[in-house]
């Protein structure tokens, strides 16, 4: 049987070794944010002497300030609006004295990009009440609905927005209609808008949706060329592209093994 001294020298050694490990990973990371800042930042003069004289809390503001936005990771909420909270301010300040359309909306996107949701629907709809056809304020409401599932109202809203705009945002606003199209259960009109939305823009995700649709109704065939120009256009074009786009590339290359 076990002596009493055995259950703390084993606790102990459970703690050491999670300490360890724990500082194995931050040495990784440390090596990571300096070799991402050797190779690609412009100051890196600046950011290494802050990596190394800063240990592992240098690289953690290197890796929020520089590198989470290179990767387009999210940061966390308290964090985003703590970094934004000058423009909140500003904007909040302008919506409440000046109170135009154009205020509000500002101030609902700045809401919207740091997750405040609630408040940035709010403001939508302060602009909306203002301006019924104020694009931006109808593709930022459109935006929450989705979020939401709230389909049926953001189908009215888009087809507001794309009524006044057709080519709003370089094709966001089309594509999104096709996403609730199909969210909604009406895959035909989904396919024709991913149809008529690819004779003006090549998005990968356009593709990528008309693909599986195009599988839906036992059209594998038809998918495939849409699938390849995916991988072939995300792999093959700029950087910030295919960090944009790869999500798409793999999906796209998921399917197409199912379909070999």
């Amino acid at each position: 049987m076990d002596s009493p001294e055995t259950f703390p020298t084993l606790f102990f050694l459970l703690i050491q070794a999670i300490q360890y490990f724990l500082l194995f990973i931050g040495m990784l990371f440390w090596f990571w944010m300096l070799f991402d800042c050797i190779q690609n930042e412009p100051d890196r003069i600046i950011w290494i002497l802050l990596i190394i004289f800063l240990s592992f809390p240098g690289a953690l503001v290197y890796f929020i300030a520089r590198k989470a936005p290179r990767m387009s990771l999210p940061l966390p909420a308290c964090l985003s609006r703590w970094k934004r909270r000058r423009e909140l301010w500003e904007a909040e300040s302008a919506a409440v004295h000046i109170g135009k359309a154009h205020q509000f909306v500002i101030l609902g996107d700045l809401l919207r990009e740091t997750r405040q949701f609630r408040r940035a629907r709010e403001a939508y709809a302060k602009a909306l009440a203002k301006d019924a056809e104020n694009a931006k304020a109808l593709w930022g409401a459109s935006l929450l609905d989705v979020r939401n599932k709230q389909f049926e109202t953001a189908r009215t809203r888009l087809e507001s927005l794309l009524a006044l705009e057709p080519t709003y945002s370089y094709g966001d606003a089309s594509l999104a209609y096709a996403v609730v199209l199909k969210a909604l259960g009406q895959t035909g009109e989904a396919k024709v808008q991913l149809e008529n939305h690819l004779k003006k823009w090549s998005h990968p995700e356009a593709h990528l949706r008309l693909a599986r649709i195009l599988v839906e109704q036992g059209q594998s065939d038809a998918a495939r060329p849409h699938l390849e120009t995916v991988i072939r256009g995300v792999k093959g074009g700029p950087k910030f592209q295919y960090r944009r786009n790869r999500y798409w590339a793999a999906q796209a290359h998921k399917l197409l093994k199912h379909l070999s």
